[in-house]
């Protein structure tokens, strides 16, 4: 469950952060930029839900942010071995 947590911070983030420097003036602009509506633009960005892969994905293309280092809520430097599995390279190239 922390994991989820962490997860939805870091994506409130990256689209509060990518909304304040990309070209678009208003949010319903953003995200139709991101391939989503206002509404589910704002249920991601006040933490009610967590975009699926596809969406985050496309965040992620649209933000400039990598999304392996974006999905990866595991501790990287404590746990090195956790950051690199099977799964997450098979899913990098989904």
């Amino acid at each position: 469950m922390d994991e989820e947590v962490e997860l939805q911070d870091r994506v409130i983030e990256v689209l509060n952060v990518c909304f304040a420097n990309h070209k678009s003036e208003t949010k319903a602009e953003f995200a139709e930029e991101i391939g989503t509506n206002y509404l589910q633009l704002y249920r991601w960005m006040s933490g009610k839900t967590i975009p699926r892969k596809k969406a985050l994905k496309q965040i992620c293309q649209v933000c400039n942010v990598d999304y392996q280092t974006l999905i990866n809520v595991e501790d990287n430097f404590g746990k090195p071995h956790k950051g690199l599995s099977i799964f997450s390279v098979v899913s990098a190239y989904e």
